[in-house]
């Protein structure tokens, strides 16, 4: 069976808690951060968030993600700011994950 495009399932229960150490928490970790990455992309290719570039010529950087930390690159507005947290927020919903919102915003 061929998949156009990712479709939800049907729900699924675990019956075991992860833990500390657990081998699958990496490709958990992973799996979340693709996500992620996929819902500010599409803002991206919609025109919605515009990340940086560096000198003509060179491509845009949207987000990074290093180990457990993300950082996004937007312009500093409050239409901008609204849509990053919808997606943060749609990203949660997706996952259950919660997002810290412990952050430092810089401006330049």
């Amino acid at each position: 069976m061929q998949f156009d495009k990712w479709q939800p399932t049907k729900w699924f229960c675990l019956h075991r808690c992860l833990r500390h150490r657990d081998p699958s928490l990496p490709y958990l970790f992973l799996l979340c951060a693709e996500g992620l990455s996929s819902l500010i992309v599409d803002l991206t290719n919609r025109n919605l968030l515009h990340g940086i570039q560096i000198y003509n010529g060179a491509p845009r950087v949207s987000h990074l993600f290093l180990a457990d930390d993300n950082i996004l690159f937007v312009r500093a507005n409050a239409n901008v700011a609204q849509r990053v947290l919808d997606t943060l927020s749609t990203n949660e919903h997706c996952y259950g994950k919660v997002v810290s919102y412990k952050s430092e915003v810089s401006f330049s």
